[in-house]
């Protein structure tokens, strides 16, 4: 079971658990499109999510719904790739 918020309404919906394979175990983030059967699709992200606490299967998730008028605040991992030049000549890079 999922749910979408954001929009007017709350949307209730139903997917596989292999649909959020890629989503859900990877550090990084990602705005998904939700395709439901009746036509409609939704810009979103995922908000939460909930496992079963022996198996951690997939209990339900939350998302919320984006538009290009409404700014969001979330938290988005930095990844460091390479070494600058201060750290190649003997500096350190610190990572708050």
């Amino acid at each position: 079971p999922c749910v979408l918020y954001g929009g007017d309404k709350p949307v209730h919906f139903t997917a596989d658990e292999l649909a959020f394979s890629k989503l859900v175990y990877t550090p990084n983030a990602h705005t998904v499109v939700i395709a439901l059967e009746n036509g409609d699709t939704y810009s979103a992200i995922m908000q939460d999510i909930q496992f079963h606490p022996v198996t951690e299967k997939i209990l339900h998730i939350d998302f919320y719904q984006l538009f290009e008028d409404k700014p969001i605040m979330m938290e988005i991992p930095v990844h460091f790739v390479g070494n600058s030049k201060g750290v190649k000549a003997g500096g350190v890079l610190r990572k708050n």
